[in-house]
């Protein structure tokens, strides 16, 4: 699943430091990222951030990718039969943003309730 792992540090993490990931909707998610121990996007604001902690980079891409797996298989066989091809590079990709989005939105969500 490289493509996964593409998505996810080529695009995913730059648009999230900017607070819009674009897949085929705006989704405002915005986080800093750190790998392990040093900025790798980086967004300064008024306002605070989180920031995504890298710290083992193996076991987080394993996990990153196992979870997109299931999560398109999932969508795929229960929602998404003849919407679209699964042959279509744009669709898939947008696919995969959509769940890693959700994903750290849940994830980011739940850190600031815990903290509050």
């Amino acid at each position: 699943m490289n493509e996964v792992l593409d998505i996810f540090y080529n695009e995913l993490i730059n648009e999230a430091s900017k607070g819009k990931v674009l897949a085929y909707f705006t989704y405002a998610l915005r986080f800093n990222t750190k790998l392990n121990g040093k900025f790798i996007a980086y967004s300064p604001s008024n306002y605070l951030v989180p920031t995504i902690e890298i710290n083992n980079k193996e076991l987080f891409d394993r996990l990153l990718c196992e979870y997109v797996s299931i999560a398109y298989k999932f969508y795929m066989e229960e929602y998404s039969r003849g919407v679209r091809p699964e042959d279509d590079s744009d669709y898939q990709k947008n696919y995969i943003k959509t769940i890693i989005t959700s994903l750290l939105s849940k994830i980011l969500l739940e850190i600031i309730a815990i903290k509050n």
